[in-house]
């Protein structure tokens, strides 16, 4: 994965780092750039994006979240659809929430720029 600025002329396909607006429109964070959105910064004046430029083999945001929350799927646990790199889990029923310290610990381990974070126990 290539991150940080991108001249526009090589921007289409990258995936915006941070929400942009130009004029009316609003490209929202992680949004993928098509060659209108390319065409319409370029109109604007703006000359680079900080983008990611995925590899073939690399996941999106989205699908590494997903990843991610299938590892903490449990009974009663649902895993909304990601977004921004984010996976809301919400319990399906009530009850008493306990979570798996070591676990979390070690997935946080992994990169600073993963997180989940839960209720203190």
């Amino acid at each position: 994965m290539k991150f940080g600025p991108i001249p526009i002329d090589s921007a289409e396909g990258a995936v915006l780092a941070h929400a942009t607006t130009v004029g009316e429109r609003r490209f929202r964070k992680a949004h993928r750039l098509s060659a209108d959105d390319v065409s319409l910064l370029k109109a604007a004046g703006i000359s680079e994006v900080v983008a990611a430029v995925l590899a073939p083999d690399d996941l999106s945001e989205d699908a590494a979240a997903e990843k991610i929350a299938e590892s903490m799927i449990h009974r009663n646990i649902e895993a909304k659809p990601a977004a921004t790199g984010r996976v809301n889990l919400h319990a399906e029923a009530g009850g008493i929430f306990t979570v798996d310290a070591a676990k979390i610990d070690a997935i946080n381990a992994v990169d600073p720029t993963i997180t989940i974070a839960t209720l203190a126990q």
